[in-house]
C-alpha cells in the first residue's frame, strides 16, 4: 500500500503503462490528481475512464464534483445528470445536481430533484438543509422551516440547520423561538462566532441590551476581528452613556476599517458627550470625507459648532444636512434654533 499520494500516483501510472485501459486506475489517479489540487489532469483521467466505460456512473459523477470545484457549474450539472440517468439511485449525483441548480438560481429545477432524492433515502439532514435553502429562496419560507426541523430530528447536533431554522425565525420578529434555535447552535459548535453575534442582534432587536451587549462581547471573544460586532457593542454602550467603553470599541471598528463613516459618526458623538470638542469635530469630518452625503454627520457636526456658540457653521452644517435630506427634521428644528441664537447675538 503506498504511504502518499504521490507515491500512490507514481504506482498508479505504472499500471496504466502496461495496462492503459485500467478504468479503475484511471479513476483513482483521477481522485489522487484532485487531492493534489492538480484539477487539469484530474479531469483528463475522469474523461479517459469515461471514454472506455461510458456508462461508469461513478466516473460521470467524480467529473462532475472536479468541475464544479473549478467553477464549471455547466459542465458539471451535464455530468451529474448522466451519473444519474446511469444510476437513478445515485444519491451524490442528484444531490450535487440539486445543489447546483441551487446555485445557479434554477430553483424550479432544484425543487422537484431534493423531493425526488428525499423519497429514495429520506434520512440525509445535509439534503434537507439545502432542501431548505432552496424552498427560502422560491419563497415558501413555512415549508422551509419544516424541513430544518426534520434535518435535526435527524441530527439534532446539525450546526447550520439550527443557524438556518434561527435565521427564518428572526426574520419574522419570532425572537424567542431564534433564540432558542441560536443556543443550540452555540451547544452544537461553542466555538463558532455567528451565534453569538446574531443573539446580539435578537436582544437587540427584543430590547434586552444588556443581554446583547453580553452576546456581543462573546462574539468578540470568538472573533476579535468583527468589524460588525464591535461596532454594535459600541453603539449599545454609546445609547447606555457608557462612553469610555463606547469609545474603545468604535476606535477598534476604524482599526479595522478606517474608512467606515458610521463608527467615525458614532466616535464622534461620544466625544461631543465628554466634552472633547476638537475631536468631535474631527470625527465628524472624517465622516463626511468618507460619505459625502452623510446628511446625520452634518447635523452632528452643526450640534457641536452650536454648543461652542459658533452659530454660522452651526447654521451653515444644519443647512447641509437639509439639503441632502430636506424632510430631515431634526436639522429643521436644529436650524432654526440656531438661526434664533444668531437674531439673538445680533
Amino acid at each position: 500500500m503506498p504511504g502518499s499520494v504521490d507515491e500512490e500516483i507514481n504506482e498508479l501510472k505504472k499500471i496504466l503503462e502496461s495496462d492503459p485501459n485500467n478504468v479503475d486506475a484511471h479513476i483513482r489517479l483521477a481522485i489522487d490528481y484532485g487531492i493534489k489540487g492538480q484539477y487539469d489532469d484530474s479531469i483528463k483521467e475522469f474523461s479517459e475512464a469515461i471514454r472506455l466505460d461510458p456508462d461508469n456512473a461513478d466516473a460521470h459523477f467524480n467529473l462532475g464534483l472536479t468541475l464544479d470545484m473549478n467553477d464549471r457549474m455547466d459542465e458539471a450539472i451535464e455530468e451529474y445528470k448522466k451519473a444519474k440517468s446511469l444510476d437513478p439511485e445515485h444519491i451524490g449525483a442528484r444531490l450535487n445536481l440539486a445543489n447546483a441548480y441551487v446555485i445557479k438560481g434554477l430553483l424550479d429545477d432544484a425543487l422537484p430533484e431534493f423531493s425526488e432524492l428525499l423519497k429514495i433515502k429520506d434520512d440525509i439532514p445535509e439534503a434537507y438543509v439545502s432542501f431548505g435553502i432552496a424552498l427560502y429562496y422560491a419563497g415558501y419560507p413555512d415549508d422551509s422551516i419544516e424541513v430544518y426541523k426534520k434535518a435535526i430530528e435527524i441530527d439534532p447536533d446539525f450546526y447550520e440547520a439550527h443557524i438556518l431554522l434561527a435565521g427564518i425565525h428572526a426574520e419574522r420578529d419570532e425572537l424567542d423561538n431564534a433564540i432558542k434555535e441560536y443556543n443550540q447552535a452555540i451547544r452544537c459548535q461553542p466555538e463558532s462566532y455567528e451565534p453569538y453575534y446574531n443573539l446580539g442582534v435578537v436582544y437587540a432587536h427584543k430590547g434586552e441590551m444588556n443581554e446583547a451587549i453580553e452576546q456581543y462581547r462573546l462574539a468578540i471573544d470568538h472573533d476579535p476581528g468583527s468589524l460588525e460586532a464591535h461596532y454594535n457593542l459600541g453603539t449599545l454602550l454609546l445609547g447606555k452613556n457608557e462612553l469610555e467603553d463606547a469609545i474603545k470599541e468604535f476606535k477598534t471598528a476604524i482599526w479595522l476599517d478606517s474608512a467606515f463613516p458610521d463608527a467615525h459618526n458614532k466616535l464622534g458623538i461620544a466625544y461631543h458627550r465628554l466634552g472633547m470638542l476638537d475631536k468631535s469635530i474631527e470625527e465628524f469630518n472624517e465622516a463626511i470625507k468618507l460619505a459625502p452625503e452623510y446628511e446625520i454627520a452634518y447635523n452632528n457636526l452643526g450640534m457641536v459648532y452650536f454648543d461652542m456658540g459658533r452659530y454660522d457653521k452651526a447654521i451653515v452644517n444644519f443647512e447641509k444636512a437639509l439639503d441632502i435630506d430636506s424632510k430631515f427634521l431634526d436639522a429643521q428644528n436644529n436650524l432654526k434654533i440656531a438661526l434664533d441664537k444668531k437674531r439673538l447675538e445680533e
